[in-house]
């Protein structure tokens, strides 16, 4: 069964790319985006609720990434955030919280997706 991923970004083409890229590779996705953060942390428990995700990738969200990664958490307790930013301090932040960070900047190198990718498919495996 495909792993499924719901992706927060407050940039819709980001987030519909990324899930383009992530459904050819097998995965199911769903898409939570909006420029309005407030309204992706309003309405994250309920969608990891409604999706069920294996893992969330969570953009630095304007440095609400780890309210989101909580809520994420706490309402599917085996649901994997990614934390997903072009900022240093939230990425050494997150490592420093052993989340699984990728640096939202390789996404723009020819082959920033597949080592996103690479990373999921470690994880997908590990979990089998």
């Amino acid at each position: 069964m495909p792993k499924k991923i719901l992706i927060c970004e407050d940039e819709k083409i980001i987030a519909g790319e990324l899930s383009a890229r992530l459904n050819k590779r097998g995965y199911e996705t769903a898409v939570l985006a909006d420029k309005n953060i407030d309204y992706i942390i309003d309405n994250l428990g309920r969608i990891v609720e409604k999706e069920k995700p294996d893992y969330v990738l969570i953009d630095g969200l304007y440095g609400r990434w780890m309210e989101a990664s909580e809520i994420a958490v706490r309402i599917k307790s085996d649901t994997l955030p990614i934390i997903i930013s072009a900022e240093e301090y939230v990425i050494e932040h997150a490592k420093k919280l052993e989340y699984i960070v990728f640096d939202k900047l390789k996404l723009n190198e020819s082959n920033g997706d597949l080592e996103l990718l690479d990373i999921l498919d470690r994880k997908q495996k590990d979990v089998k």
